[in-house]
């Protein structure tokens, strides 16, 4: 989600002394994207699975299985005609400013 990448992945580079990834700079966040195509807010990978009818597979939270259950919604919304695109940027000139680039999206 838009606060792990904003703010925490940056607070764990300087804590592990390390620049932040050129790939951080931007970012989809699948629950920007879903509430924009579908017209309705989903508070995380469950609930976007409950709305769209596919049942949960293996342990809520476990890694593996979170990334499968979200590659499931992905590839649902992909049928259902959904476009993915950037909603989020950091600036180039200072990494805290983030620019969200969609109007309606999960606060």
């Amino acid at each position: 989600g838009n606060w792990d990448i904003k703010t925490k992945i940056p607070e764990q580079c300087v804590v592990s002394n390390i620049n932040l990834p050129q790939y951080f700079m931007e970012w989809i966040n699948l629950k920007d994207v879903y509430l924009n195509f579908y017209g309705r807010e989903a508070r995380g990978m469950v609930s976007m699975m409950r709305q769209c009818g596919i049942r949960l597979m293996g342990s809520h939270h476990l890694g593996i299985d979170d990334t499968k259950n979200i590659t499931r919604v992905v590839q649902r919304m992909l049928a259902d005609g959904a476009v993915f695109k950037i909603t989020a940027r950091r600036s180039k000139s200072n990494v805290r400013n983030v620019e969200f680039l969609f109007k309606n999206r999960i606060k």
